[in-house]
């Protein structure tokens, strides 16, 4: 299952970068779904970040790890794969973000999340699109919060489901 979510923000790219890439480890100072958060090394590639969540959706509360693989300054992206936490239904998670100027002062970010489910709960499939769907469009809702200072809600058309 991929699950796209796109949201213009009306602050500069190296703003919301600044949130989302450089500050990558400090995300429980800006999202209601983490308590805490802390990374293990240096920001770049094969850093982890572990987080302890509040539960959302179908994901109760707990303690992640997620491992940076990719972590380019200059194309403002990032990918990471969650490698422990996830509930056992999960078999796989990761998620790729890049941040694209419109102009000074606008811009645009993607999230392109990937979950492998176990078979027994593709039955479930609807339900678990839809609820980690709104998990999705939260956290870049607070994320346009924090940056733009904005309190607009994210609406459902800016998430796609695949």
């Amino acid at each position: 299952m991929k699950i796209e979510t796109t949201l213009d923000i009306d602050a500069p790219a190296s703003a919301v970068w600044h949130v989302l890439g450089e500050q990558f480890g400090d995300v429980a100072e800006w999202s209601d779904a983490i308590r805490k958060s802390s990374l293990d090394r240096p920001l770049g590639k094969g850093a982890v970040r572990t987080c302890d969540l509040r539960a959302f959706g179908p994901v109760p509360a707990g303690q992640i790890t997620e491992e940076l693989t990719q972590f380019d300054r200059g194309s403002r992206s990032l990918t990471y794969v969650v490698r422990s936490g996830v509930p056992r239904f999960m078999r796989f998670v990761e998620n790729a973000w890049t941040v694209e100027a419109h102009n000074d002062r606008r811009s645009t970010v993607t999230s392109r999340a990937t979950f492998h489910l176990a078979w027994w709960v593709l039955p479930l499939f609807p339900l678990f699109r839809i609820q980690l769907g709104r998990g999705l469009r939260s956290f870049v809702g607070e994320l346009k919060k924090t940056v733009a200072g904005s309190s607009e809600l994210v609406r459902p058309a800016d998430a796609r489901a695949c």
